[in-house]
């Protein structure tokens, strides 16, 4: 299978390419405000978002300490 272009899964799944904005949150279904960001192929609001890092954090402490540039040290 080949991989669909993020525009056109974006545009397929939404009615809009990535680039346009977004009056309402697809997650929560308010308003995106001035800010927001793109999580998993969707503009979201800033406390999806909040929601989302959250999550991730629990979930994947070491990914998102790379992505930081922090350092995990390992106790044998």
């Amino acid at each position: 299978m080949i991989p669909e272009h993020p525009d056109i899964r974006a545009a397929l799944r939404s009615g809009y390419p990535l680039h346009a904005r977004y009056s309402l949150c697809p997650r929560c279904g308010y308003d995106i405000g001035q800010r927001s960001f793109l999580v998993e192929g969707e503009y979201i609001c800033c406390p999806c978002f909040t929601e989302w890092v959250t999550d991730y954090l629990n979930t994947n402490p070491e990914e998102l300490a790379e992505a930081l540039l922090v350092p995990v040290r390992y106790e044998g």
